[in-house]
């Protein structure tokens, strides 16, 4: 992300860290958040909103600790339910539910489920990128029916390339299947 590269002193909101962690999939921005409420208030978060099996026990992007096996996860069963409760605006209030969507669909990372999808389609996604790990989650917006992905990848290549793909690939198809006139 941008912050990393960004010079000591400049001072951003917490709804500008927001904005990085999710238009730009920042994950500097991502950690700062993180410090700021702090780990075990967000795992709390989590099991009160449902996520069983999701758990945050180390930043993002810290490798160290990642080597001696502590590991973050989630599930697309997970994210997915998340999701699913904020389209359908019964996790927060309907304005904060519409607002996390506007942002959702602001991503600038669009390099997975938008990628072969007509341009004219809307998507609101989260996308996510770590060694070894790359995702994507999202609803994408359809007249024939708003359609809820959410692609988890586990890959052994430096760039992700491949898992990108494959994610753009699946979204793709999903939506032809499904975008299908019904009768």
């Amino acid at each position: 992300g941008i912050l990393k590269d960004t010079r000591a002193g400049v001072v951003f909101t917490v709804e500008e860290l927001i904005g990085l962690m999710i238009y730009d999939s920042d994950n500097t921005a991502t950690n700062i958040l993180t410090n700021l409420v702090g780990i075990d208030y967000l795992n709390l978060v989590f099991i009160r909103l449902g996520l069983k099996d999701t758990n945050l026990s180390r930043k993002i992007a810290d490798f160290k600790t990642r080597d001696r096996g502590v590991e973050n996860y989630t599930t697309a069963q997970d994210i997915a339910g998340l999701l699913e409760q904020i389209y359908r605006r019964k996790l927060i209030s309907r304005d904060l539910s519409d607002k996390c969507l506007r942002i959702l669909k602001l991503q600038r990372v669009n390099d997975r489920i938008p990628k072969y999808l007509p341009a004219d389609v809307m998507v609101a996604h989260k996308t996510g990128l770590e060694r070894n790990v790359c995702h994507d989650a999202g609803i994408i917006f359809d007249q024939e029916g708003d359609l809820l992905i959410c692609v988890l990848t586990k890959h052994n290549n430096p760039n992700a390339q491949a898992s990108k793909n494959f994610i753009a690939r699946v979204a793709l198809h999903t939506y032809r299947y499904l975008d299908q006139p019904r009768k």
